[in-house]
């Protein structure tokens, strides 16, 4: 399964395998995409995968367009486009929990 994102400012961020927050940006990106885990399972018919993703740090106004493939088992590359403003609204309302 493969990951990326492309964000109102041009910038293409793909997803890393593993969380790293401490990692932070390359120079050349200004964004991180992490997977957080998830899990899966099915049988021979249907099979149903969760996963987790992280963007940081906050991704600039306007569309954000999420790219996902997985092409071991023939699914092309599909796109889904949010608003950032939904997420802007969302990390208005988080608090700190400790100093």
């Amino acid at each position: 399964m493969r990951y990326g994102v492309e964000l109102a400012d041009g910038e293409r961020v793909f997803a890393e395998p593993f969380f790293s927050p401490s990692a932070g940006p390359t120079e050349s990106q200004r964004h991180v995409l992490s997977r957080l885990g998830g899990g899966g399972g099915g049988g021979g018919r249907t099979y149903s995968l969760t996963d987790g993703l992280w963007l940081w740090p906050l991704p600039p106004a306007g569309p954000i367009v999420l790219v996902v493939q997985w092409p071991a088992v023939g699914i092309g590359e599909h796109r889904v486009t949010i608003d950032a403003a939904q997420i802007d609204a969302l990390a208005e309302q988080a608090h700190p929990l400790w100093e």
